[in-house]
């Protein structure tokens, strides 16, 4: 297996600083070479740090296509709604240019949405030019968490589809629709945003040999498909201001 992983250590904000220029020179070029540039974004606190960084960079964001790695099946005016933070937080100033495509549709359930899913993605090129995923202490990435019915076709490298339903398995957490590994692996460039010693714990674990099935950052880290960059700060203070 190829090793195609590399590890970028930066301290605290300074870090989501680093991860913006990496972002900004990665469309840049995209945009140079093809004419347009699609870019895959995850939820959290620490995206929504990026995304205010992003905002404001020298990006040609009319050229720029940009969705979810996955999404919680709330209304996008929900707290917990990653459109609704992208919106927010990213698609502002110069970048509401760019063009966004939201996973949420009229659907009550995930289930019947995919084939609504899997026609929007068709609006953004791939191989997908970057995918910026963060990581949850229990190793899931995008929504593809560890013990949640149907994990297995979802990491699997034979699995056609590019949208999956999850149902994660803790009650506190919302019902999802997320990437495939196989889909989230159609891309140039893979970045992994991990912050705090805890999560660095958990990823130092996935290095280690295992199935993806129990920790699945296992399927973008043992792979050799696309290569990958991890970020990580072991104090991440989200709220600073972008200087």
């Amino acid at each position: 297996m190829a090793n195609l992983t590399e590890h970028r250590f930066v301290e605290g904000a300074q870090m989501l600083n680093a991860l913006a220029v990496s972002t900004t020179v990665t469309l840049r070029r995209a945009a140079m070479r093809r004419g347009q540039a699609s870019l895959v974004v995850p939820g959290g606190a620490s995206a929504r740090a990026l995304f205010s960084r992003l905002a404001k960079a020298a990006i040609p964001w009319p050229l720029v296509i940009a969705t979810l790695t996955d999404e919680r099946w709330v209304t996008i005016t929900d707290e917990e709604s990653n459109e609704k933070s992208v919106r927010e937080h990213l698609l502002t100033g110069p970048a509401k240019a760019l063009r966004f495509v939201g996973l949420k549709s009229a659907e009550r359930e995930p289930e019947a949405a995919e084939n609504t899913c899997e026609r929007r993605l068709k609006a953004v090129p791939r191989p997908f030019d970057l995918v910026i995923l963060g990581m949850g202490v229990d190793g899931h990435i995008a929504s593809l968490f560890p013990g949640a019915p149907g994990i297995q076709d979802a990491l699997a490298s034979s699995n056609p589809r590019a949208y999956q339903f999850i149902q994660p398995p803790s009650a506190q957490h919302s019902v999802r629709m997320t990437l495939t590994l196989n889909t989230l692996l159609d891309s140039r460039h893979l970045i992994l945003l991990i912050a705090g010693h805890e999560k660095w714990q958990t990823y130092q674990h996935a290095c280690t040999p295992g199935l993806a099935t129990e920790m699945p950052v296992r399927g973008i880290l043992n792979q050799d498909r696309v290569p990958v960059d991890v970020f990580w700060a072991p104090n991440l203070i989200t709220h600073q201001k972008s200087p």
